[in-house]
């Protein structure tokens, strides 16, 4: 057990399909020590997305606790990485999907996988554990059994604490946008959480209405099941630009410099975007009948599928940098993300103008993305995909906005 006149740390943690996020700050000052992400082990042994992750655990009790200690394993390992050698952590407040959540407390999280979607976590209730006995191989951290881990409470079905911790800190709701105008929060990820929020034109007392929705976007928009794809990290390719004159020549950014191991969310998107502009993707997410003839060494079929090679193998770095490409399977992934949250985010509108009562239909002029998978992407991309319902305004990052959430 660290002593008592250690550093006092809090724990913002955010459990999301796909990747873990911890974000440490000093409980004197509130600012962040350091902040870290890894993969959620459970993708190896739940599947890549919430449905999967329900089904496996619905099979059986061991399903269940397997999953539960994955997690459980992969925080623990997480925290004992990033805490320093003179430091405690004293307070720990965890935020995430319904799905997570309850497979973090051993729950069967069978309702969530069928109409009404009704958690067995209750709404409106922060459920408390001692962080001790939860974190057992990290026990040493804590200084008590007093130090409790507070699970921050999910709204709805598929709607979880993470996006009100997203609400908390981008702070959306305290200043709503101008009447006949919407504005949306969007937390993309393997499950898409979202909000909307509009001004009520006749009762200034009260001129908030903001509506929420969940989606499954699939583990395509964090590079989950794409071929060649990964999560945000070094050796990941997040940036693509072709030459839309001739496509066999394009440039592409690697986080850290690093060899090329795999393609993120961004650089999928990125790449998607860019083969669209330069016409060898056509809008139905088929190859261009011309693609082979303008991109003789870029473009090739295997198994009557076409691939477009993004990063071709490197001879002079061995084996430490791989070749990257995009196949017809991974344009399909995309397609359906993107169909579901631009779906989301039309929904969440249309229902506002029935809510508002405006005498114009609102006009969305303000998107805020939330979440690791906004930080390397370039929203015009996110227009060119159609990943968004509209033409222009702002669009802009808010950071890892849960663990900051999390972390007030």
């Amino acid at each position: 057990m660290r002593g008592a006149n250690c550093r006092r740390l809090g724990a913002a943690i955010d459990i999301g399909t796909t990747t873990l996020a911890l974000d440490l700050c000093d409980l004197n000052t509130a600012q962040s020590v350091i902040y870290r992400t890894s993969p959620n082990p459970q993708a190896r042994l739940g599947g890549a997305d919430v449905m999967s992750r329900i089904s496996v655990a619905s099979s059986s009790d061991a399903h269940i606790q397997q999953l539960q200690s994955a997690v459980i394993e992969g925080l623990s390992s997480l925290i004992l990485s990033c805490c320093p050698e003179n430091a405690c952590i004293a307070e720990v407040a965890i935020v995430g999907n319904p799905v997570m959540l309850h497979l973090l407390l051993g729950i069967n999280p069978k309702p969530l996988g069928e109409a009404p979607y009704k958690p067995v976590l209750p709404r409106a209730t922060i459920k408390k554990v001692v962080a001790k006995e939860l974190f057992p191989k990290a026990a040493h951290l804590f200084p008590s059994v007093s130090v409790l881990a507070h699970i921050l409470p999910i709204v709805a079905g598929h709607v979880g604490s993470d996006l009100i911790a997203d609400l908390l800190s981008t702070r959306i709701h305290t200043d709503p946008p101008p009447v006949n105008e919407v504005w949306l929060l969007l937390d993309i990820g393997t499950n898409c959480e979202a909000l909307a929020v509009a001004r009520k034109p006749d009762q200034p007392l009260d001129p908030v209405i903001m509506v929420v929705c969940s989606c499954a976007t699939g583990p395509a928009l964090e590079g989950g099941e794409i071929t060649c794809g990964m999560t945000a990290g070094p050796g990941a390719i997040d940036r693509v630009r072709i030459d839309k004159t001739n496509p066999e020549n394009l440039t592409f950014h690697v986080i850290e410099g690093a060899p090329v191991q795999g393609i993120c969310g961004s650089g999928v998107i990125d790449a998607v975007a860019e083969l669209l502009e330069a016409g060898v993707l056509q809008l139905s997410g088929a190859w261009a009948k011309d693609a082979a003839t303008r991109c003789p060494t870029r473009f090739r079929k295997r198994n009557n599928k076409g691939e477009f090679v993004i990063a071709k193998a490197d001879p002079a770095a061995g084996s430490k940098a791989k070749e990257v490409y995009l196949c017809n399977d991974d344009i399909r992934a995309v397609q359906l993300a993107k169909a579901a949250v631009h779906v989301c985010s039309k929904l969440m509108i249309y229902k506002l103008n029935q809510l508002s009562r405006c005498p114009k239909p609102l006009l969305l002029t303000r998107v805020l993305i939330a979440g690791t998978f906004g930080a390397h992407l370039d929203p015009g991309r996110m227009l060119w995909v159609g990943l968004l319902p509209f033409d222009g305004s702002r669009i802009e990052y808010s950071g890892p906005a849960a663990v900051d959430g999390a972390r007030q």
